[in-house]
């Protein structure tokens, strides 16, 4: 995994939010639409992690 390339996507998505979100939370928003990252899988969960 490219922190790199996550970093700003994840920035992205924290700055549409008015709190703060989980892990799990960023982590299913990597996953779908539009971002589309990575396949959801437990060991690329666990790498956020």
């Amino acid at each position: 995994m490219k922190y790199k390339e996550i970093i700003p996507v994840v920035n992205e998505i924290l700055s549409q939010y008015s709190f703060a979100l989980t892990i799990r939370q960023i982590y299913y928003r990597l996953i779908s639409d539009p971002y589309n990252l990575f396949s959801n899988t437990r060991s690329m969960y666990n790498s956020l992690d």
